[in-house]
């Protein structure tokens, strides 16, 4: 497993590789036509967005195979579950990195369970995010001085009004974390976090 703290660098050094083996079999990556300077015999080195996007596909392809570890913050997403259109009561707690994620784990969870719960029969099933008004909600938590007690809490439901709020806060506080809380009922998650 690859640390925290040396994956930038073994991104990095994947990326050398590709680019050397093209360099070395003289493939050629074309330039995108409108960017400045445009030729399209000149290969385009890997960098700016290229560079991010294969950063960002060779990252997933490494955290689905376990060599480097998932960093992502863990958010719960809850469900309800209805069978044969009636919907149970009660929740389906799931904690991913994205709503699309949860829903297709929320799906796979409520799938098995009803197999092994009852392997003959074929319930028809469905399951729904729990909705409420106001939710998602963002926390902007900042503490005023180290070490101290007093806390600031600035709420919202806007996920650009969040990260503004939280950018905010990192210059006039000694430390802040921006939470995000799907319902009422799920757990808040550390989405960001700052300190001096």
């Amino acid at each position: 497993m690859i640390k925290k703290e040396d994956k930038p660098e073994f991104i990095r050094q994947i990326m050398e590789l590709f680019e050397d083996f093209l360099d070395e079999y003289r493939i050629k990556i074309p330039q995108k036509e409108g960017v400045d300077d445009y030729d399209p015999d000149t290969p385009a080195n890997l960098c700016g967005k290229a560079y991010d996007d294969l950063a960002e596909h060779l990252q997933t392809f490494f955290r689905s195979w376990g060599v480097i570890k998932d960093e992502r913050p863990q958010i719960e997403y809850l469900f309800t579950l209805s069978l044969n259109g009636v919907k149970c009561n009660g929740t389906i707690s799931v904690k991913v990195e994205d709503p699309d994620e949860a829903y297709r784990k929320a799906q796979n969870l409520a799938e098995t369970e009803l197999y092994i719960s009852f392997p003959s029969l074929n319930i028809p099933y469905d399951v729904e995010p729990v909705e409420e008004e106001g939710y998602p909600l963002y926390s902007i938590i900042s503490e005023l001085l180290p070490f101290s007690t007093e806390q600031k809490v600035v709420s919202t439901s806007d996920k650009a009004d969040a990260d503004a709020l939280f950018e905010k806060a990192c210059r006039d506080n000694s430390a802040v974390k921006l939470t995000v809380q799907t319902s009422s009922k799920a757990s808040p998650a550390i989405l960001k976090k700052w300190s001096l």
